[in-house]
């Protein structure tokens, strides 16, 4: 039942995300201690990624500096406009946190 529930919640936002035909996609991935985030192309091609496992602060700063690290790559694989698919967390918390990272370093450019 609850597999199922997730498995329900992942495929509604993939397809809203594919169905906007984005070029990019930026994948984010939560665990209970980290946060992961990669940029994928359309064709499936991993680009960027960026993990916390360096840094060592709150689960939420970790997931701000993510973004901040993210957007700082992906910048200079002259990626500039990516769709962000939480998969199927919540927009809020640490994903919410990594979202506004990538954003504040995109608005510096």
């Amino acid at each position: 039942m609850k597999k199922q529930s997730y498995l329900k919640r992942k495929r509604r936002t993939n397809i809203t995300i594919k169905s906007q035909f984005p070029e990019f996609r930026c994948v984010v991935t939560r665990s209970l201690k980290h946060i992961f985030a990669q940029i994928i192309a359309k064709d499936g091609n991993v680009l960027v990624t960026s993990t916390d496992v360096w840094v060592k602060w709150t689960k939420t700063e970790k997931a701000f500096e993510v973004g901040k690290n993210l957007a700082k790559k992906a910048i200079e694989k002259k990626i500039n406009v990516c769709a962000f698919d939480r998969n199927w967390f919540l927009y809020h918390g640490r994903v919410k946190a990594l979202c506004e990272g990538m954003r504040e370093w995109w608005m510096t450019i």
